[in-house]
């Protein structure tokens, strides 16, 4: 028990100097971290360490959160929800939260929505949150670029990992600059009665605006002139789904899907007994933070690494 206790500490100790090298937190904020790390600890595989790398990992992929504790706070207590209701240990979590918020350049007070259309993705979407991360992180910025927002974007049904994330930027990209299209691609669009305009307004639906496109399933050439051979077939799958992909986005808007899945991952023995054991690590931390067990050990270890040499010859000679 004093084993564990004492790499508990220490263990504790060293993250949170890591914490401060990063975001320079100091006085009142360090405080602020150390008591919400040991708390919100009690709800991660990892403890109150893995909070803390949580920090770090989301400090680093939003500096803007770095002067604000309560922010990078709520970002972290986010990442764990999301964390519990996909699987994933929380330093992934949060990796992937934070890649889909910078993809739409979101600030920190959207987390939470974040959260549930990625667990929405994966309800309606038919595809693992990870995979749906991994696919918004090819397309996300196109995306964003293109004023498709995070919930159209993942009302694509079977959306999975990077590959299909390409090809849909690739698509996106077409979408957003048809003018920029080779002449021959320009001439067919014509052809086939397809208005750059409706095309490009970026204030109409997603939806709406791959509709305007429909007409190039009926022209395999000009489908292919448009999108290109490597493209041809996303985009077919595209365009054959904007019913399905209005209807999605409705469904990508539903509330309290994300905490829903949480519950259900984590009411389990497994959890419980997780819980049981980061809260004796929490009283240990409270504990040391109280009597200063932590300084004494660096303390101690400080002044056997100073006298090794005199304390092994003593030895020794004994």
């Amino acid at each position: 028990i004093i084993k564990s206790a004492g790499k508990t500490i220490v263990d504790f100790d060293k993250n949170i100097q890591d914490l401060v090298a990063i975001t320079g937190a100091s006085g009142r904020d360090l405080e602020f971290f150390k008591e919400q790390a040991k708390t919100l600890g009690t709800e991660v595989e990892g403890g109150a360490s893995s909070v803390i790398e949580a920090y770090k990992l989301i400090g680093s992929a939003k500096p803007e959160l770095l002067d604000n504790a309560q922010a990078l706070n709520a970002v972290t207590e986010a990442a764990i929800t999301l964390s519990q209701a996909s699987g994933l240990d929380l330093p992934d979590a949060a990796t992937r939260l934070t890649d889909a918020m910078n993809q739409f350049s979101a600030p920190a007070d959207q987390a939470g929505k974040f959260i549930n259309v990625l667990a929405n993705g994966a309800l309606f979407g038919a595809a693992a949150i990870p995979d749906v991360t991994d696919a918004l992180l090819k397309f996300g910025a196109a995306a964003n670029t293109s004023n498709v927002s995070l919930e159209e974007a993942l009302a694509t049904k079977g959306l999975k990992g990077a590959e299909a994330g390409t090809a849909l930027r690739n698509v996106m990209l077409k979408l957003s600059a048809p003018d920029a299209l080779p002449l021959k691609a320009q001439k067919a669009m014509a052809r086939l009665g397809i208005e750059f305009s409706d095309i490009n307004d970026t204030s109409k639906p997603f939806s709406e605006r791959l509709e305007a496109l429909k007409p190039l399933l009926t022209d395999n050439a000009a489908l292919v002139q448009v999108f290109g051979t490597e493209n041809a077939i996303a985009a077919t799958n595209l365009l054959g789904m904007t019913d399905e992909i209005a209807d999605l986005t409705g469904k990508m808007e539903t509330q309290g899907t994300v905490q829903a899945q949480a519950a259900a991952n984590t009411d389990t023995v497994a959890f419980a007994f997780n819980g049981l054991k980061e809260e004796w690590n929490k009283f240990i931390l409270d504990l040391d933070a109280g009597a200063g067990i932590g300084e004494k050990i660096k303390n101690l270890l400080g002044f056997l690494a100073e006298n090794l040499g005199t304390i092994v010859t003593v030895l020794g000679f004994a």
